[in-house]
């Protein structure tokens, strides 16, 4: 995981946008995506997003969605920053650093085990 965030990191101080970002986990309900973004000072942000794709298919299991449901709320009151961009993706975004980001992403991945969606 120190090599993905080196080189994150790296990649962001060198991208036009300022931004690097890798799948660290993925299926047809979630994304967890580690980001690097540096600020204007240069100093660089490290954050773990986790996407909810509320409905990934024509079919509505509302179990599921009640699941996600739970997640998000769980997620935000662990300081999670909810946003959407789309109509059917929530993005939860954290702030973490390189020491805490291992840690992190275990305990993000054990929440969404909790709900059954990963």
């Amino acid at each position: 995981m120190k090599n993905i965030v080196a080189s994150l990191l790296e990649e962001a101080r060198l991208s036009q946008h300022s931004e690097s970002s890798r799948i660290l986990a993925k299926n047809e309900d979630i994304r967890i995506v580690a980001v690097a973004r540096m600020s204007k000072e240069e100093t660089p942000a490290l954050l773990l997003e986790v996407a909810v794709i509320l409905n990934p298919s024509e079919t509505v299991d509302l179990d599921k969605l009640n699941r996600k449901m739970t997640l998000l709320k769980e997620l935000e009151s662990r300081g999670h920053v909810l946003s959407c961009q789309d109509e059917s993706i929530i993005f939860c975004d954290i702030p973490t650093s390189e020491d805490s980001v291992l840690v992190d992403l275990k305990t993000i991945k054990q929440i969404i085990n909790i709900h059954n969606l990963m």
